[in-house]
């Protein structure tokens, strides 16, 4: 309910609503292949993407390193 305009002649409790955060990591290829962006909720273990590909390259991680869960 939303906070009354004018205190109320008695006791009133209000619960707080929460929403969690959410989060998008973008991913630059250096020229490979495109890799999607990964949008998830704060403290889920993060969906790391296909590795990207690039003609006479062979592709060694990402630096930064992928965090583990979402910040």
């Amino acid at each position: 309910p939303a906070v009354p305009a004018t205190m109320p002649a008695g006791d009133t409790t209000l619960i707080a609503q929460w929403q969690v955060n959410q989060y998008t990591i973008t991913f630059d290829s250096d020229g490979g292949s495109a890799v999607d962006s990964v949008t998830q909720d704060y403290g889920t273990a993060v969906t790391v993407p296909a590795v990207p590909t690039k003609v006479g390259y062979t592709f060694k991680g990402w630096d930064p390193a992928v965090p583990a869960t979402m910040p």
